[in-house]
């Protein structure tokens, strides 16, 4: 990866010049009022955007150290047992493991036999189109990084135009949310047809940016509106 495409390499903050440019017109409307109380509120709201200035740093990092602000699984869709294995937890191949998703949000890990006992188990997780997967594999390492925005999340993790949305018997790859902008959902970051593809693939995002992949099967999908 070159030096122009790390997300860890420091960009200009390009918020600094958006702010400049409110400050410059509330100094204008400070300039324009002729009350003192039109003076005042005008001289607050210039005094709020001269405080966001100072706490803004001059470089950002589109990837930063650590996992994202927020611990725990907020991610997670339904309120199994305390402590129960989530798709993300362990690393390696994976054997009798299952987890539903919808709108991004995830649940623990189930094995086949639970799902046998409870053939509706999808309702539980809203009116929703709710869709089954099959964790294969999880790359090694633990998520050690973080993307610092949104845009950064789609320059990145899916630098490529985004595809249909997964198809019964694809291999999906989804990005653990503690690497993610927004802790509270996972990305995918990519789809294949063929295993080996999608696991090569997979430990390559992981050691490009410290963040924790999975592999997963997409087993089929149920509505449930």
């Amino acid at each position: 990866m070159s030096a122009k495409n790390d997300p860890r390499e420091p960009r200009e903050n390009r918020e600094l010049k958006f702010i400049e440019r409110v400050m410059q017109e509330s100094w204008r409307s400070f300039r324009a009022a002729e009350s003192h109380n039109e003076k005042r509120g005008a001289a607050m709201i210039l005094q709020a955007h001269i405080d966001e200035y100072l706490d803004q740093p001059e470089h950002v990092h589109d990837l930063a150290e650590g996992v994202s602000f927020e611990s725990g699984c907020p991610y997670r869709l339904d309120d199994g047992p305390e402590g129960a294995e989530m798709p993300f937890d362990k690393g390696g191949q994976a054997t009798d493991a299952f987890f539903y998703e919808t709108g991004r949000k995830i649940t623990r890990l189930y094995t086949r036999a639970e799902l046998d006992a409870e053939p509706e188990m999808s309702r539980k997780f809203g009116w929703y189109v709710v869709t089954l997967y099959e964790k294969i594999y999880a790359t090694e390492d633990e998520t050690t990084a973080h993307f610092t925005r949104y845009e950064a999340v789609n320059r990145y993790l899916q630098p490529s135009s985004r595809e249909p949305r997964p198809r019964k018997g694809d291999y999906v790859l989804w990005a653990d949310p503690l690497g993610g902008y927004d802790p509270k959902q996972s990305e995918i970051v990519a789809q294949y047809r063929h295993v080996n593809m999608a696991i090569e693939r997979a430990r390559k995002v992981a050691t490009d940016y410290g963040i924790r992949i999975i592999v997963a099967k997409h087993l089929g999908s149920v509505d449930n509106h």
